[in-house]
């Protein structure tokens, strides 16, 4: 259900639309409102161009006050403003460190505009640096600076980037040659099969629906066939959905060779997080977030060493996407309201990206 509403507020220069989604009723449900983006004292606004909707997003929602992002953006009581990945540019900027028309891509509410607290670093890139966002790994809180428009499929995939960034070296460095993929259908579970398997990792993939064509290196299984899936010893789970009804199945046909399983995010999520499974071949159960492991890489590597990690996996997965993944533009925050249900029902196609240019 979407509800349209406008704000008490009087228009101005600055006035931003914002889609908003219900945290007490069905996720699904939205509503569109006008809140002005005025800057606060050290703030820039900047206007978005374009940004993508994917499930990633409802996970997101799912986990709001697990992960964090529920106070990213503040809203008001029940509502949220769910963080999207998308391109922006600055339109009032503050000081000569962030000049107007300084083009980013990053973390955003779904909005025409927003402000932001944006200071240089001096890698190149831009920090967030409100006292709202700092809760957040850095990961969210870290622009890069672009020269020109992009195609969308940088940032429509830039969620999988940090997330691959941080997780296929931390496999393969440990010495795990099998994975089991839930949520194995959706653009991350395909991106990460892909990447896992160009570094020698066998991937069985569980997914509600089998796409009619298959990917090179990833085995699939619809849930229903769960019973027909074996998996060697040392295998570890990879957990997209975050169901843990799906979970207790995996455990009962696979757990005594599943040696742990990571908790990665929740596109099956009803409720809270799910807590440890149990029983006597339950495999320990640990979750798994992209943004703490690259600051801990960072602190023992160094940022440049970080910055080269995501400057691979990004050129890989854009190849993988433009072979993989098909757009779909939509214009305006109306239009992005009236899919947002489906998304969050699973019924987007995995092989699909929404833009939406709000």
């Amino acid at each position: 259900m979407t509800m349209t509403s406008r704000s008490s507020r009087p228009a101005d220069r600055s006035c931003s639309r914002v889609l908003e989604v219900s945290t007490t009723d069905d996720p699904g449900t939205s509503r569109i409102i006008e809140d002005p983006a005025v800057p606060g004292r050290g703030e820039s606004v900047l206007r978005l161009h374009q940004f993508a909707m994917t499930s990633n997003n409802v996970s997101y929602v799912r986990a709001r006050e697990q992960l964090g992002h529920g106070r990213a953006f503040p809203a008001a009581p029940g509502w949220m403003r769910a963080p999207v990945w998308g391109e922006a540019t600055v339109v009032d900027g503050v000081g000569d460190g962030v000049p107007a028309g300084t083009r980013v891509i990053g973390y955003f509410p779904m909005a025409g505009s927003v402000a932001m607290s944006l200071e240089p670093r001096t890698d190149g890139t831009l920090v967030e640096t409100s006292a709202r966002r700092a809760h957040l790994a850095p990961v969210y809180q870290h622009y890069r600076v672009v020269d020109a428009p992009t195609d969308g499929l940088e940032f429509a995939t830039l969620h999988i980037e940090a997330l691959a960034s941080a997780l296929v070296p931390d496999l393969v460095g440990a010495g795990v040659d099998h994975v089991l993929i839930s949520s194995a259908g959706s653009k991350t579970g395909q991106a990460l099969a892909f990447l896992l398997s160009r570094e020698g990792v066998a991937c069985t993939g569980l997914t509600r629906d089998r796409p009619a064509v298959g990917q090179d290196g990833l085995t699939l299984f619809e849930y229903q066939e769960l019973s027909s899936v074996a998996v060697p010893p040392g295998t570890v789970f990879l957990d997209l959905a975050g169901d843990p009804q799906l979970r207790a199945r995996v455990v009962a046909q696979c757990g005594g060779a599943v040696a742990y399983m990571l908790a990665l995010g929740g596109t099956r999520l009803t409720g809270s997080i799910p807590p440890q499974q149990t029983g006597p071949a339950a495999p320990p159960v640990r979750r798994y977030s992209a943004g703490p492991r690259l600051a801990e890489v960072e602190r023992e590597r160094g940022a440049e060493a970080v910055r080269l990690l995501r400057d691979r996996t990004r050129q890989r997965l854009l190849a993988w996407a433009r072979e993989q993944l098909v757009v779909r533009r939509l214009d305006g925050l109306a239009a992005a309201a009236a899919v947002w249900p489906t998304i969050v029902r699973g019924g987007h196609g995995a092989g699909e990206v929404c833009l939406v240019a709000p």
